[in-house]
């Protein structure tokens, strides 16, 4: 991702706006699932997606109390990196034949992500007392490798998930 925000909504509106021109998106809900942190930066994303005219979409409210994003926890980061490792494994996973992609080529973000995909770990740091359990991280960052399209496809696995599973959305899916 990139340190500016206004760059960075801007990216994700090209990209929406790609997305829609594409035959099987152009009259899709697009579902947003947004990380949920302390800086309040998935209603930030969400306000710069309004302001560019952003209509026939559903926000995930996943956060703590039901606030607007995805809390990402350690159990989630787990449930995501599990999910997501149980579709490639099942070979369920698979670029469209429209691959939208705005900030890089298709082919160089297509071999980026499946360079993410092959570091990706889970590192476990062991208890230091009988009193705690294995410490485990979800990290694609060792040797200063970068793993936001992992996280990014992760968070999109569990974004999908909770769309289809939670009755809360199901007034937004079109029979």
């Amino acid at each position: 991702m990139c340190a500016d925000p206004e760059r960075q909504h801007d990216l994700l509106w090209r990209h929406i706006c790609a997305l829609r021109e594409t035959q099987f998106s152009k009259d899709a809900i697009i579902v947003l699932g947004l990380e949920c942190n302390l800086g309040f930066e998935a209603h930030h994303i969400l306000r710069g997606l309004q302001r560019r005219g952003l209509s026939n979409y559903c926000a995930l409210h996943e956060g703590a109390g039901g606030q607007l994003g995805i809390l990402t926890t350690n159990n989630s980061k787990e449930a995501m990196c599990i999910a997501t490792n149980d579709l490639l494994a099942e070979n369920h996973l698979a670029f469209a034949p429209d691959f939208v992609s705005v900030g890089q080529g298709e082919k160089e973000m297509m071999k980026q992500l499946a360079d993410e995909l092959r570091h990706f770990m889970i590192h476990v740091e062991p208890s230091r007392s009988i009193f705690n359990d294995a410490r485990k991280t979800y990290s694609g960052k060792a040797s200063g490798r970068q793993d936001d399209l992992c996280i990014a496809l992760q968070l999109a696995v569990l974004t999908i998930q909770m769309w289809t599973k939670h009755a809360k959305y199901r007034n937004y899916q079109v029979g």
